[in-house]
């Protein structure tokens, strides 16, 4: 699985995890003994989680900090806003319950 889910985050599985990332874009790394070229996607940062819902949280914690905000009000607008794509996103993977 691999879902974007807020600007540059995206949300990948492996068999035990759920990963959050962040994105650092696409790369092409070049074999030195063939010459071929492969394509893949580097991340800034990833962090491990058991559940979709850790991994949002965590999302929203990082976006939190990492928020440009220099007022209370500016604060509160990236809360609510993050607020509101977690809603959203509960109530689509809840199927609207």
């Amino acid at each position: 699985m691999r879902i974007e889910i807020y600007k540059d985050w995206l949300i990948r599985t492996d068999s035990l995890n759920v990963i959050l990332c962040k994105s650092n874009g696409m790369k092409i790394e070049k074999n030195k003994t063939t010459g071929e070229e492969r394509e893949y996607e580097s991340f800034k940062s990833e962090s491990f989680h058991g559940t979709i819902k850790q991994a949002i949280d965590k999302l929203c914690k990082s976006e939190i900090n990492a928020c440009k905000a220099t007022t209370i009000k500016g604060l509160q607008n990236e809360y609510t806003k993050l607020n509101n794509m977690i809603e959203k996103f509960n109530t689509e993977l809840t199927g609207g319950k």
